[in-house]
């Protein structure tokens, strides 16, 4: 479960603290109550973002949120996902196994060379159905 994000006045209060009245991480924390390693967090993603005190006074707490958390960029999947229907129907058959189709299924993976199967580490995890 991730942690809630601190406020945005918290926020501005930590660059405040620090890059203004140039206070420690350890010395902001304990006037803002909270940890240390957390204002670090925002000064980084501050540091990141260019955003030094003067900045962050011009502006909005919409600006400042839009600088500091910067939208994720999608990933791009590799994993080809297996024909599950055809694993329903070929594990109906007479000796096979989950096994034997996951083997034959990263076969295929290995064979395209740009696709990786998916969890190598227990292929049942993700044939079960």
């Amino acid at each position: 479960m991730p942690t809630n994000r601190i406020t945005m006045r918290q926020i501005r209060e930590s660059l405040r603290l620090h890059l203004q009245a140039n206070l420690s991480y350890n010395e902001v924390g304990r006037v803002l109550k909270i940890s240390k390693s957390v204002v670090g967090k925002y000064m980084s993603l501050a540091r990141i973002a260019g955003v030094d005190w003067v900045v962050a006074q011009t502006l909005s707490d919409q600006e400042l949120e839009a600088k500091l958390y910067k939208a994720a960029l999608p990933r791009n999947s590799k994993q080809a996902l297996p024909d599950f229907a055809q694993i329903h129907t070929e594990l109906k058959r007479a000796g096979v196994t989950l096994q034997l189709l996951w083997e034959e299924y990263a076969k295929g993976c290995r064979r395209s060379r740009s696709l990786t199967p998916i969890n190598a580490a227990d292929p049942g995890e993700d044939f079960r159905l």
